[in-house]
């Protein structure tokens, strides 16, 4: 991982919080004998007059090469170019030599941007959400409709359109909890008051491209006026993390993640992304479960979530490699320089 660390009395390696881009590797042999580190240290920014160079100490849990400029921990992670340029900018400062503090505050952006070419001839990328903001382009989470079958259970029949009857009633304590979890038992029948006929879990439905999910296409529930009904998707995840869904129905409904309550609603205005919910996803299968209250006009949702390998739109794949590329030195960068101003 790149992050910032700090040599502490000489012997003690510390590593802030502030992390950067993600690269390991594991032999520092290999990392001094790459093209771009071969003349790391002073050397690299190309410096015009002395600044200040820590060189590294041995310190547990990190190798140091002969030199001082480079060390590799045991688990990867490289350290490199320990040059405090801010000390000579806060110089030229103080002296009040504008020109000299305009020169090396330069210097110190060129360092950053350096180092960013110098991750992206190792194989690193930029962050989409940082290279969008470079070019302009507005960052928009890609959204999915849920995979796969979606269990229905219901209806539960109501006699009239009440939003709270419908969504904050426990109809049946067992089915209640079962959509909850996503842990649903097939062979299990109900028999909801009201209703003519027992309900399974078996029957399922598949969203469409666009992520609605039509209840009417069950006949039980298009034959009763007003009801509530239970729903129970899965979502596979290759990463535990962050997402974002959206979410809209007709008319009223809550919303459980992995057994969580994320969204409660009497009120849901009947498009695609009335409710825009954040979301924290785990490792493997995601339990997505609802239940909703079909008002007067309908009985259907919307559901999609945001993809976890489709951060961004498709606008910036084509600058994504060309943005890894280039040379460390500012006069052979005769045309585009994607790290001119936008560090990653």
């Amino acid at each position: 991982t790149m992050q910032r660390v700090a040599w502490k009395d000489g012997k003690t390696a510390e590593t802030s919080t502030v992390e950067r881009l993600a690269w390991r590797v594991a032999d520092l042999a290999f990392v001094r004998g790459l093209a771009a580190m071969r003349d790391i240290g002073p050397s690299l920014l190309r410096l015009r007059e002395g600044v200040p160079f820590a060189r590294l100490a041995p310190a547990a849990g990190w190798r140091v090469d002969a030199g001082g400029a480079l060390a590799v921990s045991e688990d990867g992670r490289v350290v490199f170019d320990q040059i405090p340029l801010y000390a000579p900018a806060d110089r030229a400062r103080e002296a009040k030599d504008w020109v000299a503090h305009r020169n090396w505050a330069q210097t110190q952006d060129n360092q950053f941007r350096r180092h960013a070419l110098l991750l992206g001839a190792w194989g690193a990328r930029p962050l989409e959400s940082t290279l969008a903001r470079a070019f302009y382009i507005p960052v928009e989470l890609v959204y999915e409709p849920l995979p796969g079958d979606i269990h229905v259970l219901g209806p539960w029949p109501v006699e009239k359109e009440d939003s709270r009857l419908m969504v904050d009633t426990v109809f049946d304590e067992d089915a209640e909890e079962q959509a909850r979890t996503g842990e649903i038992d097939l062979a299990r029948t109900f028999e909801p008051a009201g209703l003519a006929g027992t309900i399974t879990w078996a029957t399922t439905l598949a969203s469409e491209t666009n992520g609605f999910v039509d209840l009417k296409r069950i006949p039980l529930i298009q034959a009763n006026k007003f009801g509530t009904h239970y729903m129970v998707a899965h979502l596979p995840r290759k990463a535990a993390g962050p997402a974002v869904m959206k979410f809209g129905l007709e008319w009223r409904g809550k919303v459980w993640v992995n057994g969580e309550e994320v969204l409660v609603t009497y009120d849901g205005k009947a498009k695609p992304d009335s409710h825009v919910v954040p979301i924290k996803l785990r490792k493997g299968d995601n339990v997505i479960s609802f239940k909703t209250g079909n008002g007067r006009n309908g009985n259907f949702i919307w559901c999609n979530v945001s993809n976890e390998d489709k951060p961004i739109g498709p606008e910036l794949e084509a600058y994504i490699d060309k943005a890894s590329k280039g040379s460390l030195y500012w006069s052979e960068n005769g045309g585009f320089d994607p790290f001119l101003f936008i560090y990653w």
